[in-house]
């Protein structure tokens, strides 16, 4: 119990920590607005047997969605709670996703397999979910520092790009201006 109560008021403390603007930045690590998204692979665990895929699986099945539609890759981490306010905001606006075409990509940084699709389930987080276990696709996104570990990482970090996969935002904190931010497809 007071486990839930402690949970809850660091909740609403990174809730209202993040009542300002969104952090944007014009480049984090190798990500730069205006270039394209690095390809990665992993384990979508969002199909049943977790199924391989890759950044390029994962852009045609956005392309299939029409030609407004535009991709958004969140690096987050279960046991980061700044990243919860974030993925709530996304899950609790399933309609006006769907009206701007916005296709969320989830990659799930550090986390232990099962671990991981508890969060999931418990939260009832719908999206793509890639696994990446041990940070690689974190560090190729320059999320985090070489060393892969995820307490030098810097989530939660949201990439959004366009249509062609050209990257037109990167979002470090989620403020109250997030879900416009990502329904719009850049700032």
């Amino acid at each position: 119990m007071i486990t839930k109560i402690l949970f809850s008021l660091i909740l609403l403390a990174a809730v209202s920590f993040a009542g300002g603007a969104s952090i944007q930045l014009n480049e984090l690590g190798k990500l730069k607005v205006g270039g394209s998204l690095p390809d990665f692979a992993g384990f979508d665990l969002s199909l049943a047997g977790s199924e391989p895929v890759s950044l390029s699986d994962l852009m045609g099945w956005v392309k299939k969605t029409g030609p407004q539609s535009h991709p958004v890759i969140v690096f987050f981490s279960t046991s980061c709670l700044p990243c919860r306010v974030g993925l709530f905001a996304l899950r609790d606006h399933p309609a006006e996703l769907e009206a701007a075409q916005v296709q969320v990509i989830l990659v799930a940084v550090g986390d232990e397999r099962t671990k991981l699709r508890r969060f999931l389930k418990e939260h009832r987080l719908s999206f793509h979910v890639v696994d990446d276990p041990d940070g690689k696709m974190a560090v190729r996104y320059g999320v985090m520092g070489k060393g892969g570990a995820v307490s030098d990482a810097r989530l939660p970090v949201t990439v959004l790009a366009d249509f062609s996969g050209t990257i037109t935002a990167i979002v470090t904190e989620e403020g109250n201006d997030y879900l416009d931010l990502v329904l719009a497809g850049h700032p």
